[in-house]
Parts: C-alpha cells; structure tokens; sequence
C-alpha cells in the first residue's frame, strides 16, 4: 500500500442530520454508565451484558480503553450515540466482527429517555453505509430478540428485507 492510498478501517467519527455517533473515549466512562444505568431496567430484559454491566466506575474505564484499544486495531467497533454538540449521550452501537471476516453485525441500544425517536434506524443505516463503503464487508447483520418489537422493527426500517 503506497502513503496515497487510504487506509481501510473503521469511521472513527460519523455525523448524521441529529446524531454524532463516533468512538468512545475512557473519558466517557462515567457519562456512558450513566446512561446505562438510567435505562438498565430498559436493558434487563433484552441485553444480557446488562446483567454484568460493571459497578466501578474504574472497571468502566478499563472497559472503554479495552475498546478503543480494540477499535484501534480493528478487532471491532464500539459507537456512543451523542446529540451534536456531544455532551449528552443518547445510545451506543456497535459494528461487531464476531462472525468472521468480510461481516459486521450492527448492535445497539437507545437511552430510556430517547426512544421513539428514530435514533436506532438512523444510527443502523450510518453504521450499514459505512460498514460497506468504508469497510468494504461483504455483508451486514442485525440480530435482536423478536419479541423486542420496537428493536426488531429497526432492520426493516433501514432495508434489510422488505
């Protein structure tokens, strides 16, 4: 690869018309567990990493640097969802790699407070348009539980299937 051609890999930073979703920093850590924590009972149900989510507010830090480490190498690609000027954070997303090479499946989940908002399918189709344009995979997935109606209705949303 010559220093003219790009550099393939993830969007660190992706601007939609209402959202910033870009790369958590361990900085966030305290304003991403809040946010958790305020919509954990939101979580319980549907997440099962909510369940082990952790308590400390330095087992959160750790946690985010493993990520952006992660993010760094291209291992896989954990999102906070922000308003535009980035001080309140309305969600989190994924693009995961745990299905091989050449795949991302899309994960996410939306603050109790923002739900309803569209936050989910605009934050599925930014993270789909760049999972094929920037990353070139050649497929993306979205799996939720179908009893979560309001989550399982994101994929149709964005154009998954018909």
């Amino acid at each position: 690869m010559s220093s003219s051609e790009p550099i393939p890999g993830p969007a660190y930073r992706i601007i939609t018309p209402r959202l910033v979703i870009r790369c958590l920093e361990p900085k966030e850590a305290f304003l991403h567990g809040m946010a958790i924590e305020e919509s954990l009972d939101h979580l319980l149900p549907w997440m099962a990493w909510a369940k082990q989510w952790p308590s400390s507010l330095q087992e959160r830090i750790e946690l985010l640097r493993e990520w952006r480490g992660n993010f760094d190498l291209g291992i896989n690609f954990e999102y906070g969802i922000f308003n535009p000027s980035e001080i309140l954070l309305q969600g989190a997303a994924g693009l995961h790699t745990r299905h091989g090479q050449g795949v991302r499946e899309i994960g996410y989940w939306i603050h109790k407070d923002h739900i309803n908002k569209g936050y989910a399918v605009e934050t599925s189709a930014s993270l789909t348009k760049v999972a094929f344009e920037i990353d070139h995979v050649m497929r993306v997935e979205i799996h939720c539980e179908s009893m979560n109606i309001r989550i399982a209705s994101v994929p149709k949303k964005v154009g998954f299937y018909p």
